[in-house]
C-alpha cells in the first residue's frame, strides 16, 4: 500500500543505510504504529536486496513467500492480460509496500514486480513476518485495516474503468501519481516520471488514445511534458477534468 516516503537522493540513500531503512519502514502502514525499537527489530529481519533499472524483483506466478518494501528508487507492479498487455497495478516509490504472504491469504504472486530505476528492495520472509506478528500483535490490525484500503482501491479502480472516459482516467491517474511520487520544482510545477506506455496501462487504454489526452492537457496549458516526465502546472483544473469537467 502505498506510503510514500519522500527525501533528497543523497549518498546514504544510494547505499540504503541503516538511517534510510528506518525512516521508510516509520512510514510503512503495517509498522507506522511501532516505537523506533520496535522497526529496528523488523529492520533487523529485513534482507536488503539491490535490483538495476528493469530487473525483475518477482513475477506473476511465483511462489507468494516475501513482503517487499521499496527502501530507495522505483518500480512498478504488473500483471499481464489476456490480449497480452500489461496493465500496470501500482507504480511504487519509497515507503511502500508491494508483494504477497501466505499469511495474508496468497500462495503465489498474482502480478510482476519490475524495478524502473536502480533500486534498493528490503524484503520479509513469512516466517519472519509470522516473528513480527507474534512479538507486536498490533501489527495484526495495521494489516487489516491496510488490507481493506488495498480492496477500497481495487473498487475505486474498477468503477474509474468501466464509468469515467479516458481523459477522465488519464487526470485522475496523473494527479494520484504527483502526489505519491512526484517532486516539486523551483517554479511550484509537481514533475513525476511516467512513459506514455505505463500511464496507458494504467489507465486501461491504449498508448494512442492517452496520448492524445496527454496532447490536449498539454496545450490548455494544464502540464507541461517532455521525455518521460511529466509536470503538473495547473492541480486545480487537472482535478476538474478528473472530475468530469471538459477541456
Amino acid at each position: 500500500m502505498s506510503a510514500h516516503a519522500p527525501g533528497p537522493e543523497t549518498d546514504a540513500v544510494r547505499t540504503c543505510s541503516v538511517d534510510v531503512r528506518m525512516h521508510v519502514l516509520t512510514h510503512v502502514p503495517y509498522f507506522a504504529g511501532l516505537t523506533i525499537d520496535e522497526v529496528a527489530d523488523v529492520n533487523a529481519l529485513m534482507q536488503v536486496r539491490w535490483h538495476d533499472e528493469d530487473d525483475s524483483i518477482y513475477q506473476a506466478g511465483q511462489d507468494g513467500s516475501e513482503l517487499h518494501v521499496l527502501a530507495s528508487g522505483r518500480a512498478k507492479v504488473f500483471r499481464p492480460s489476456a490480449s497480452g498487455h500489461d496493465v500496470v497495478v501500482d507504480l511504487v516509490g519509497p515507503g511502500d509496500s508491494f508483494g504477497t504472504l501466505r499469511s495474508l491469504g496468497s500462495g503465489r504472486y498474482t502480478d510482476t514486480a519490475q524495478s524502473l530505476t536502480r533500486s534498493c528492495v528490503l524484503t520479509l520472509s513469512n516466517a519472519d513476518f509470522h516473528r513480527v506478528l507474534a512479538r507486536h500483535p498490533q501489527v495484526a490490525l495495521a494489516v487489516v485495516e491496510d488490507l481493506a484500503a488495498r480492496l477500497e482501491q481495487s473498487h475505486r479502480v474498477i468503477r474509474q474503468l468501466s464509468a469515467d472516459t479516458v481523459e477522465q482516467r488519464v487526470a485522475a491517474a496523473l494527479l494520484s501519481l504527483v502526489s505519491k511520487l512526484g517532486c516539486t520544482a523551483v517554479d511550484g510545477s509537481v514533475r513525476v516520471s511516467l512513459s506514455r506506455a505505463d500511464l496507458a496501462a494504467m489507465t486501461g487504454t491504449t498508448i494512442e488514445s492517452a496520448s492524445r489526452v496527454v496532447s490536449r492537457l498539454r496545450s490548455h496549458g494544464v502540464i507541461a511534458t517532455g521525455r518521460g516526465w511529466t509536470s503538473i502546472i495547473d492541480s486545480e483544473r487537472l482535478r476538474t477534468v478528473a472530475e468530469g469537467t471538459q477541456l
